[in-house]
């Protein structure tokens, strides 16, 4: 996994590398809930990165 984007990754400043990351996972929320509205499920995908709301208790 790592070793294959090694090279691109380690150019960017800790910085850079943040920014990247809450784009990803924002993009990749997005389609987990595109995939979730295809199979008719109201399931909720935050694309907040890293820090998100605080989840209510289970009951």
């Amino acid at each position: 996994g790592a070793r294959r984007f090694a090279a691109r990754l380690g150019r960017l400043n800790a910085a850079e590398l943040h920014a990247r990351q809450a784009l990803w996972h924002a993009a990749q929320a997005r389609g987990l809930q595109a995939w979730f509205a295809t199979q008719g499920t109201q399931e909720v995908c935050d694309p907040a990165w890293p820090l998100r709301p605080e989840l209510p208790a289970a009951a």
